[in-house]
């Protein structure tokens, strides 16, 4: 069965609504709340899910929903290493293999991972990070319908 989501994102509190269910759920824009909304829709599975982007308060859900969000795992106390989970695997590996083609060949990306590593971060921290670099510039190219293009001036 297909199950659609509608998002809409505020800067206190997205409002979640499936289709076919009466009922929206909302929850908070912060960490926790973020994370919630990924467990709940890793549980639901949705086929599509439709953000309204308001004010770029949806950024930092889509980089969760796609698994390259650093979360913590902290309990008490102790304080845990970041790590990425979560999110849609299949879109992580697609992600992940494009940035790694992208660390060779796209400037833009090139730059920010030898810039990452120039300053002593570990190689994976650096595709991580370049990974969301190209998550926010391929959002940013369906949002404005446009085709990749670079320009040498901003070096």
């Amino acid at each position: 069965m297909e199950t659609y989501v509608g998002i809409d994102i505020s800067r206190d509190t997205p409002d979640i609504a499936i289709k076919g269910d009466d009922k929206p759920r909302q929850f908070m824009n912060t960490p926790d709340g973020i994370r919630a909304i990924c467990d709940f829709l890793t549980k639901l599975k949705p086929t599509l899910i439709v953000f309204e982007a308001t004010g770029g308060y949806e950024m930092p859900l889509y980089i969760a929903l796609t698994g390259v969000a650093p979360l913590n795992r902290d309990s008490g106390t102790l304080r845990g290493k970041r790590t990425i989970w979560g999110g849609r695997a299949t879109v992580r590996g697609a992600l992940y293999m494009a940035t790694l083609v992208a660390t060779r060949f796209n400037p833009v990306i090139r730059q920010l991972y030898q810039r990452l590593l120039d300053s002593g971060k570990l190689k994976k921290v650096a595709i991580v990070a370049c990974m969301q670099k190209l998550l926010i510039i391929l959002n940013s190219m369906v949002k404005h319908n446009t085709k990749w293009s670079y320009s040498p001036c901003f070096d």
